[in-house]
């Protein structure tokens, strides 16, 4: 079944000096391994890139390594999902019904780029920003220490 990785994740695959660094490549390893297709919603990949590139200075990573890093672990075996136009301004509809405000309505636009993908999973560090709006077709996987 398909899994989609959200930006907490990826940063922690990437991030030796990561504590759940180690916990993180474990789940991918074993997920991965099981032949399932990999989801990468397209927000998790800039904000990832954001995240590596803006760090504190002694764990920031340059943009070429940044995107050398991310093209070699990520994008030749996943598959990029992004929403529409169409699809965006659902998620906001849908967002300003149920109050959801702030940073928030970035968390629901993950989740929908991974069911847009197929996607039954959702590998993440951040539990409590997925939980509204996993429904009951997104699974959240929170690697265990």
């Amino acid at each position: 079944m398909p899994f989609a990785l959200d930006s907490s994740f990826i940063v922690a695959f990437l991030s030796l000096w990561h504590p759940k660094n180690k916990e993180v490549v474990n789940t991918f390893e074993s997920l991965r391994h099981q032949d399932s297709q990999i989801i990468l919603p397209g927000p998790a990949l800039t904000e990832a890139y954001s995240i590596l590139t803006g760090n504190p200075p002694q764990h920031r990573t340059s943009p070429s390594v940044a995107l050398k890093t991310l093209t070699e672990s990520f994008l030749s075996r996943t598959t990029i999902i992004i929403l529409s136009a169409e699809e965006y301004i659902e998620v906001v509809k849908n967002a300003a019904k149920s109050g959801i405000t702030g940073g928030a309505i970035h968390d629901a636009i993950i989740a929908q780029c991974a069911r847009k993908g197929g996607a039954t999973k959702i590998l993440t560090l951040n539990y409590r920003h997925f939980i509204r709006f996993a429904g009951n077709d997104l699974e959240i996987i929170v690697p265990e220490v």
